[in-house]
């Protein structure tokens, strides 16, 4: 395993891994992720493998832009009120899914990421493809803020640790579930739930 520091060549080699089939480990603004190639059922079960997490337990997925989550998820009128006041940030939205991701699509739902930290951008530019977004652990650990909280269990199975220092918020995104046009906070983290209510009930939702 190689230890990167975070630059544009650090995301174009991290991205030459994840087109081989290889698993990352990468900075975002809220934790420390795990990434593999979101297309590849291989890799994503990987990533299943590295985690020692049950394949019934779906992971995110992570792309660049907004418009990018587009292609690859239904936005209603709830998601796109929480986008605009929030993505890119920490927070990630459950939705309908556009395409059968392997291991990441639950039910027709799609867990989906736009990070606001530059290092993702660049990796995500440098691959061309969605990445998965899941928590750089072993499930049930806790959450990586920074390079050395990384497992040395899940580091065996990844082909390079991107360092990009403490992560901005030290909390996990928030999760927001609207699939079905409504909005319900599963998982309250870097953003309250209650300004995530708050940008729904100003789009009068």
């Amino acid at each position: 395993m190689k230890i990167l520091k975070a630059s544009t060549e650090s995301a174009r080699e991290c991205a030459n891994y994840l087109a081989a089939g290889e698993l990352v480990v990468y900075p975002t603004e809220t934790v420390y992720g795990l990434g593999a190639d979101a297309t590849s059922a291989s890799s994503v079960g990987k990533v299943f493998l590295a985690k020692r997490r049950d394949t019934t337990s779906a992971v995110s997925v992570a792309v660049g832009t907004v418009a990018a989550a587009w292609e690859i998820a239904e936005f209603n009128a709830a998601a796109e009120a929480i986008a605009r006041e929030f993505l890119p940030g920490p927070v990630t939205l459950i939705l309908r899914s556009k395409v059968d991701f392997k291991y990441a699509v639950s039910k027709g739902t799609l867990g989906v990421r736009v990070p606001d930290d530059s290092f993702f951008s660049e990796l995500w530019r440098a691959f061309g493809k969605p990445i998965v977004s899941t928590s750089a652990n072993i499930s049930g650990a806790r959450d990586p803020l920074c390079a050395a909280d990384v497992d040395g269990l899940l580091l065996g199975s990844v082909a390079a640790l991107v360092d990009g220092g403490r992560t901005r918020y030290g909390r996990a995104s928030t999760t927001v579930d609207v699939s079905d046009g409504r909005a319900k906070v599963l998982r309250e983290g870097a953003v309250p739930a209650e300004r995530i209510m708050a940008a729904v009930a100003a789009a009068g939702l």
